[in-house]
């Protein structure tokens, strides 16, 4: 039994499939860069409806009678649901895109490895 030694199963050159592997490798950092900026963005958005939220319940209850207030509570929660809406939707595609990215690459390194032949 030996190894058949021909690179890469679609012909490309060995050079070219690695530097095409580092390439989706450095895509993929980005990628998942992208997701935990999301994800932090989601938390701020989800911290800001809860401070609305307590300023809305401190308004029903009269603890605080100012309108400026209660108009930055309103703002907040618009800020909150617009920020959680589109950070996760950036998510969700960068997440799919990554999934892409990673099943190119392992598709590269497979091609990469010595076949057996009888």
């Amino acid at each position: 039994m030996g190894f058949a030694d021909d690179g890469d199963a679609s012909g490309a050159k060995p050079g070219f499939v690695q530097a095409e592997i580092e390439r989706l490798e450095a895509r993929m950092d980005e990628l998942r860069d992208r997701i935990e900026s999301c994800r932090k963005a989601i938390m701020l958005s989800q911290g800001a409806l809860g401070l609305s939220a307590l300023v809305f319940v401190l308004v029903a209850f009269g603890l605080i009678r100012s309108m400026p207030t209660l108009l930055l509570a309103i703002a907040g929660t618009m800020a909150g649901f617009v920020g959680m809406g589109s950070n996760r939707t950036t998510a969700e595609q960068a997440r799919g895109e990554l999934a892409t990215c990673r099943a190119e690459r392992d598709g590269l390194i497979d091609g990469l490895a010595p076949r057996l032949f009888h």
